[in-house]
């Protein structure tokens, strides 16, 4: 079924307040395919969504600030999450094994807490130039890429588990290599491939990158100085 709630109203009640999707409200409802929540949609509360595994697409409003705990888990067919351009915070667990989605874009100033992303399996991860991502926010993952829009911001030293760290490509703007390896920034230096990207500043598109040798480094993969021609727009 598809439900659309955008011009509706969701009044205060004993365990929510005015326009929060209520804890639980569509757990376990396997016959939900798709839904547009309402326009002024603030908070989606503890498992509003948990197990509906027929859930393919969601649209929700500008004004969402917080995700809480297991809203989306076991969420199998959510293929796409559009998050707003403002400030939100993901809560522990609030897509745990929402394994069919595969790119995730997150806004400027995103916070997302434990397991957010647990057992998710994606292809391309884009950070704002400010986060703060906890301790295993992206445990039990497979990430085939993440790209960096900025330096190095808040983040832990288990973030990302060894598997990530060794497997996985981060693409870091031109002139922040020295930053996303130096010995005080935690987790980044880690990981055995980082490449660094020329941004367009009339488009925002990443356009190339260059890979440096980086010897200083015995954890990084040695990689040649060979400049290929890569495409993705932010």
């Amino acid at each position: 079924i598809d439900i659309n709630l955008e011009n509706t109203t969701i009044e205060s009640g004993p365990l929510h307040e005015e326009n929060n999707i209520p804890r639980e409200s569509f757990i376990n409802c396997n016959q939900l395919e798709s839904i547009i929540l309402p326009k002024n949609t603030n908070v989606i509360l503890f498992s509003a969504f948990e197990g509906c595994s027929n859930l393919k697409n969601i649209k929700i409003p500008a004004t969402l600030s917080f995700i809480d705990s297991h809203s989306f888990r076991f969420c199998t067919s959510l293929t796409e999450f559009k998050f707003p351009d403002n400030h939100i915070l993901l809560n522990s667990g609030s897509f745990l094994g929402c394994t069919a989605l595969k790119e995730l874009e997150f806004p400027d100033g995103v916070l997302i807490f434990r397991d957010a992303f647990s057992g998710c399996i994606l292809d391309k991860v884009i950070l704002p130039s400010n986060y703060d991502l906890g301790a295993k926010a992206f445990s039990q993952c497979y990430i085939k890429e993440i790209y960096c829009k900025g330096e190095p911001s808040n983040i832990t030293e288990d973030t990302f588990e060894e598997g990530i760290k060794k497997n996985t490509v981060v693409y870091i703007p031109k002139g922040t290599l020295n930053k996303y390896t130096s010995w005080s920034t935690p987790c980044w230096p880690e990981f055995k491939t980082l490449k660094e990207y020329e941004t367009s500043t009339s488009n925002q598109n990443i356009s190339t990158y260059s890979c440096k040798i980086i010897p200083e480094h015995k954890s990084l993969k040695i990689i040649t100085n060979k400049t290929d021609n890569i495409s993705m727009a932010f």
